[in-house]
């Protein structure tokens, strides 16, 4: 018969495997015991969700080659895996035990979660001027740095804005276009490899047009009208043009208007106001006749400046 001492010292001295032990008492009876020895840790595999910089979580899996008893603070996958989910940088030790109880200590070492955002730093004037249709260059730009990243491994974003003249709101565009007069606000911010964006910093450009638009005549100096007769429209007389805002004809006004039933000569001045309060001026003369001879010469003159030819009255 095997003594359960003797059983005791097989199993101590044993390797691992599986044992049949069969054992005949003194009546003859034959008792068959089957155990198994084992006294291999586990073996443990340590894999992050990712080893690049990041600003946010880092997932910290454990695979084992053997199904395990629970690890504390980990999330059961499986059997054979559990993880567990760390928010900022972090060392720790972590017993892992089959279920025999033989232990595997492994390091978990999360040091790439990066939090801080880039420093960003305007330099030059934060408000600059430039006249209309210049070329513009941000020359000074902006300076940066990061707790992690070096230059070369952030990311500088800048995008505009622009409210043009007599405008309320700002709309985005996609440069700074200086034959548009209004406020311009170039903004800058920059994103580390980590992912943290800076603050935004911004610099205003103010495009000034100080030209004044241009009112040209659509008939001579010196016009001529019978005693009665009406003034032709404004857009008959004159058009005028703007550097910035185009065509504004529309906007041309007559400070006096001539009195067209009292013969006489008038000074007939035409002014217009572009959108940046810059003035353009032109005079007309205007003869209003006192005689119907007089003023039937008159108004052919007008008529051949209009490209009509002369009348007969």
């Amino acid at each position: 018969m095997l003594k359960s001492e003797n059983v005791y010292r097989l199993m101590e001295a044993g390797r691992d495997g599986v044992y049949t032990i069969t054992v005949t008492d003194k009546l003859g009876k034959v008792t068959t015991v089957t155990f198994t020895i084992d006294k291999t840790a586990p073996e443990v595999e340590v894999i992050y969700s990712t080893t690049e910089p990041t600003n946010g979580g880092v997932f910290v899996t454990l695979k084992t080659n053997e199904p395990v008893q629970e690890i504390k603070g980990f999330k059961k996958i499986s059997d054979t895996e559990y993880q567990k989910a760390y928010g900022f940088n972090y060392t720790q030790d972590v017993t892992v035990a089959d279920l025999v109880g033989n232990e595997t200590v492994v390091t978990i070492t999360v040091s790439n979660i990066d939090k801080e955002v880039p420093n960003i730093r305007l330099l030059g004037n934060s408000n600059v001027t430039v006249t209309w249709g210049e070329t513009y260059t941000d020359v000074d730009g902006i300076s940066y740095s990061d707790n992690t990243s070096a230059q070369e491994e952030m990311t500088v974003q800048t995008w505009y804005t622009f409210k043009a003249v007599g405008e309320t709101t700002y709309t985005e565009v996609e440069e700074i276009d200086t034959t548009k007069a209004g406020q311009y606000y170039q903004y800058y911010t920059v994103t580390d490899k980590a992912g943290n964006v800076s603050e935004r910093v911004s610099r205003g450009i103010l495009v000034v047009d100080e030209e004044a638009p241009v009112i040209t005549k659509k008939v001579a100096s010196d016009i001529y009208f019978k005693v009665g007769d009406t003034l032709p429209a404004i857009s008959e007389l004159v058009t005028a043009t703007d550097n910035n805002d185009g065509d504004i004809t529309d906007r041309v006004y007559i400070l006096r208007q001539p009195d067209m039933n009292t013969a006489g000569t008038y000074l007939v001045e035409f002014y217009v106001l572009d959108a940046s309060g810059n003035r353009g001026y032109t005079p007309l003369r205007v003869h209003v006749g006192e005689t119907e001879e007089n003023a039937s010469l008159l108004s052919n003159n007008l008529l051949m400046a209009f490209g009509i030819g002369p009348i007969i009255l």
